[in-house]
């Protein structure tokens, strides 16, 4: 039988056992070291069951399941409980009291989840899941769902420098669009993960938050698998030695000859070429070094905001509020 903390959800090795002393004996070891455990799930009500190491469940706990299932129609879900670092993308409330967020995580990429109880009750988790905020989070993982329960999350970094202007704002909005929009679920990228954190904290201070995203742009397109084909002509691969086209449909340069046949094309200067090539292949201090005249500026503003447009196959809503 099982037992009145059972009924509440927190089934133990103990309580399926019963009186085997085999099977209870060590409960506090086995209980630190669970690294997962099942979801028994029925319209509104949740049984959490645990009793296992890493992974692996006791035979009494698989007994437990099979009958839940086969004779209560619950559905069983197999979960793991999950630390790591996330940097909040967007938000939206759920339900009367509870809110759904959508990280950019650091060991699992994308992950959305959701708050229970975060509108009710604002000391119940200890961050208010701010947009671009970064925050230490443990979570459920369930197996057969892209949506999982948030059990903690700990404000690390709330970038108060770029919350007082409208303009830093915007560039973080449109940041955390293109990860949302480039990334998909759940598949760990280090990479753009800390250049995300990288543009958030330069964001604060930057002097010229246009050339900021540009960089960031540029950046996660090469990151991503995105980047243009810049140092040959995408169609024919012979060098580009002079007035250089750049086709949207293609990618990259066009010469002089390929031009032709592709008349959908938009001129673009050596100097934006070179800047591009830079800030693609230097890190990203050493990208934010580059000197840029103002021409350049809105060359690469004008093809990279195309260029996501048309492979993304629609445009950003943070693009139209960019000066």
């Amino acid at each position: 039988m099982v037992n009145e903390g059972a009924a509440k959800g927190g089934f133990t090795c103990a309580d399926l056992a019963g009186d085997n002393d085999n099977a209870s004996a060590g409960l506090d070891t086995v209980n630190q070291m669970a690294k997962g455990f099942f979801m028994a799930r029925r319209g509104e009500k949740e049984i959490r069951i645990r009793g296992g190491i890493k992974g692996q469940f006791f035979k009494p706990v698989k007994i437990l399941i099979h009958y839940l299932e086969l004779y209560h129609n619950f559905d069983i879900i197999k979960c793991m409980i999950v630390k790591t670092e996330g940097i909040v993308l967007k938000t939206f409330d759920f339900r009367e009291t509870s809110r759904i967020a959508t990280f950019f995580t650091r060991d699992f990429g994308k992950v959305k989840g959701v708050l229970k109880g975060i509108r009710k009750d604002h000391k119940k988790f200890g961050s208010s899941i701010e947009k671009f905020s970064v925050n230490d989070i443990v979570y459920y993982q369930y197996r057969n769902s892209d949506i999982h329960l948030i059990s903690h999350c700990d404000m690390k970094d709330f970038f108060s420098g770029l919350r007082k202007d409208l303009e830093r704002m915007t560039a973080a909005s449109y940041a955390s669009e293109l990860i949302d929009t480039l990334m998909p679920a759940e598949e760990q990228n280090l990479e753009i993960y800390n250049l995300m954190q990288a543009f958030l904290k330069c964001l604060q201070s930057t002097g010229d938050v246009s050339k900021l995203v540009q960089t960031f742009q540029i950046k996660i397109l090469s990151l991503s698998g995105f980047q243009p084909h810049l140092e040959t002509c995408v169609s024919c691969r012979k060098d580009v030695a002079d007035a250089p086209r750049f086709s949207l449909r293609l990618g990259g340069l066009l010469c002089g000859v390929c031009q032709e046949s592709s008349p959908e094309t938009t001129p673009i200067s050596l100097g934006a070429v070179a800047s591009i090539l830079h800030i693609q292949n230097n890190d990203w201090d050493a990208a934010l070094r580059l000197g840029m005249a103002p021409f350049v500026k809105k060359e690469l503003k004008y093809v990279l905001n195309h260029f996501l447009v048309f492979h993304l196959e629609r445009q950003l809503r943070s693009t139209r509020f960019l000066s």
